[in-house]
């Protein structure tokens, strides 16, 4: 049930990406069951949105995660999830890092999710104009 619930969330987001350089970018906050939920979520979203960056944010119980997706043509061109995460997440003062098609950190303070997720266009649209 979850995971349709999922589903409906990442075709909502998918739906308004905006364009940015002939590429989506989704960049919001998730309501997921576990951590799990939110990875599949990460993976449906990349593989739905062609070419583009995605960056899901979720607070599960008392830990807020973010990940950061690019698809393959992106990554190609150099644009980095693990990148785009480190810079994304240090606006909430958070840390992390992974693969360049897949990125992951954590929050420490759940009230600044918000900030970062809105401040993660513009760091994309950075990324995808040098690459």
């Amino acid at each position: 049930e979850s995971m349709r619930g999922g589903g409906d969330q990442v075709a909502t987001h998918v739906a308004g990406a905006r364009q940015v350089n002939g590429a989506r970018v989704v960049a919001a906050e998730v309501r997921v069951g576990d951590a799990k939920e939110l990875q599949a979520m990460a993976d449906a979203l990349r593989e739905k949105l062609g070419s583009g960056v995605g960056v899901l944010g979720a607070s599960i119980g008392d830990k807020t995660t973010m990940l950061v997706v690019v698809t393959d043509d992106l990554r190609e061109k150099g644009v980095r999830a693990d990148a785009l995460v480190r810079d994304i997440a240090a606006i909430a003062g958070g840390r992390g890092g992974g693969k360049p098609h897949l990125a992951q950190a954590g929050i420490p303070d759940a009230a600044r999710l918000p900030e970062a997720i809105g401040h993660a266009p513009q760091i994309i649209e950075r990324a995808l104009a040098t690459a």
